[in-house]
């Protein structure tokens, strides 16, 4: 909308086929408002407006139509012409509503009572759909066939079309179109007219129109359907398509008529009815006629909207009203309302309170009477303030979980024991182990929430972990002291914390250095034996002649001293050896 109402917002830009003024002048306060074609294009968008009351899912411009198609062999013609006729039948939909969904139905005759294995009451050749390639498919590979005698199960058809999953809130309309009159009653099914009306008033009802070929013997068949439904009989002239644009159109042209419910009351209940959802596309409404009690006979006819009335008898029941514009046009709404001694629909042998409305027959304590009428609703609390839970309910509780690693200056340690010692939440004392596997991990589950103490065999060093998803109010991770984490509180169920890692000490280790050169480079060298704690994460290696330098640690006065062994470092005290030893020689010559 906003997109039409000024997609380019530049005062060097016009939209032509623009809602509201802009800039006619210099002040905003006196262009900024709907243009007539603007008032107009708000309008239908108002429409299909949601009124308070029973929930829409489609705005009240929409269309959900059927056709309902006499499929047997006499209709051949009729068909064709159906089919000629679907593009223009599209386009004229699309034009005409807010959205639209279309649906196909055929009839014939029951096959029991025919005797031909080609016929049947009724099938749903394509189910609602705005998808036009469907429709044209749907449409296009119709065949008529079968029949066999005059009267044909046309209310099966309808029935079946009633049985669709129809959108709320929407104008509903069914084209029922044939050449021959409804069995009324079916044969085979026993459905009746009767029970085609209660099936439409039901939906909303479904408005039903005849499209009778060929004479008027359909729509004489189904006059009371027709007239109970808010549809209209129609006739074809021979010109299917004109016919069918005309339906269409006037189907749309008529009134939308909205009722609020369903209900469900106690007997004596003074309801307000309200159809002030209902509006006149064309025109204006100026009455409506109120069928209190579904015998088709209209009781009260006002020029209000609303009707407020006393149900003062046990009944379901469904109560329609007829809207009707300035025009003639007229179009129907219907709701159900159940009438019952306490206001619920709840029969009387099962109903835990069949004196007071309590749909939801909650009954909290098991003593029969549901928590609407129950003084005492909540189960009784035991006398001692501890409470004592099953076996299963231990478990359900017991979701708490402490995870973590042990490592030493190797990387991880595995099979070390970690220990969780403390009380739960009564006061319990509580304790778990868990060994550290190959990588090291270890996990703790099962804990009921409570206040905990980590320990790890052979650990020198603790880090606290972080609480993690389902930890409640007042959870802590707890506070390392040296070896050992304490104040672990795990207050909710399911609450954990994860993260905690135990340092093993790292055992005392023995490292060979690069030996030193004598002074007379004659003499075989001599290993120098250093001991130690390694500084960095990795065991030590042997330093020997030739290997790469490492770091290496040694014992002296001041404590460790670290020595580094070079390449250029061995070279260079090589080659001073050997000048001491020449310059000791020339002086023995000399």
């Amino acid at each position: 909308m906003s997109g039409v109402l000024e997609p380019d917002p530049s005062p060097y830009s016009r939209n032509p086929d623009r809602w509201i003024h802009e800039f006619d002048t210099l002040t905003m306060d006196e262009w900024y408002h709907p243009t007539a074609t603007g008032h107009q294009e708000e309008s239908k968008l108002l429409r299909g407006a949601s009124i308070p009351g029973r929930p829409t899912t489609a705005a009240a411009g929409s269309l959900d139509l059927v056709f309902v198609i006499d499929a047997t062999g006499s209709m051949s013609s009729l068909i064709d012409q159906v089919k000629a006729y679907t593009t223009a039948m599209v386009s004229l939909l699309q034009s005409s509503t807010g959205s639209y969904r279309f649906a196909l139905v055929t009839y014939r005759d029951d096959p029991t009572w025919t005797g031909d294995p080609g016929d049947y009451a009724a099938r749903v050749d394509l189910p609602f759909t705005t998808d036009t390639d469907a429709i044209r498919a749907a449409l296009a590979t119709m065949s008529a066939n079968g029949g066999g005698d005059w009267e044909e199960t046309a209310l099966s058809g309808l029935d079946t079309a009633m049985s669709l999953p129809w959108r709320p809130g929407v104008k509903k309309v069914a084209v029922i179109m044939g050449d021959a009159p409804a069995h009324n009653p079916e044969p085979v099914s026993g459905l009746s007219s009767a029970d085609v009306i209660a099936h439409s008033l039901a939906v909303d009802p479904v408005e039903v129109f005849t499209l009778s070929v060929s004479g008027t013997s359909l729509g004489d068949s189904l006059t009371d359907v027709v007239d109970r439904t808010g549809g209209q009989l129609v006739t074809a002239t021979g010109d299917v398509a004109a016919t069918l644009t005309t339906t269409i159109t006037g189907a749309l042209d008529k009134p939308y008529a909205w009722l609020d419910g369903p209900w469900t009351v106690k007997v004596g209940t003074t309801l307000t009815l309200d159809a002030r959802g209902s509006y006149a596309p064309v025109g204006s409404l100026v009455s409506y006629a109120w069928d209190l009690n579904s015998d088709g006979t209209t009781d009260v006819t006002t020029t209000s909207p609303t009707l407020e009335h006393l149900f003062d008898t046990a009944a379901s029941t469904v109560v329609s009203v007829q809207v009707t514009d300035d025009a003639g046009r007229s179009s129907m709404a219907s709701t159900r309302v159940t009438i019952t001694d306490d206001g619920d629909d709840i029969p009387a042998a099962s109903d835990t309170c069949p004196d007071v409305a309590d749909p939801a027959q909650t009954d909290s304590d098991g003593d029969g009477t549901g928590d609407a009428c129950d003084t005492t609703p909540l189960p009784a609390l035991p006398a001692s303030d501890v409470i004592v839970f099953g076996p299963d309910e231990l478990a359900s509780l017991s979701t708490a979980t402490l995870a973590g690693t042990v490592t030493d200056s190797s990387g991880p340690v595995a099979g070390a024991a970690v220990t969780v010692t403390g009380a739960d939440a009564g006061g319990q004392p509580a304790s778990a182990t868990a060994t550290s596997a190959a990588d090291g991990t270890w996990r703790t589950p099962g804990l009921l929430p409570g206040t905990y103490s980590l320990t790890a065999a052979g650990a020198s060093a603790a880090r606290a972990g972080s609480l993690t998803v389902g930890a409640g109010d007042g959870s802590s991770a707890g506070v390392p002291d040296g070896s050992v984490v304490r104040s672990i509180v795990l207050s909710g169920i399911g609450s954990s914390a994860t993260g905690y890692v135990f340092t093993a000490a790292a055992p005392a280790v023995t490292q060979t250095a690069t030996p030193t050169p004598p002074a007379d480079p004659t003499a075989t060298p001599v290993a120098a034996v250093i001991t130690g704690t390694p500084a960095g994460p990795t065991a030590p290696v042997a330093q020997v002649a030739g290997r790469a330098p490492t770091a290496l640690s040694a014992t002296g006065l001041g404590g460790l001293i670290p020595l580094a062994a070079t390449s250029g470092g061995l070279l260079l005290v090589g080659l001073l050896a050997l000048t001491v030893a020449l310059w000791y020689r020339r002086r023995q010559e000399g």
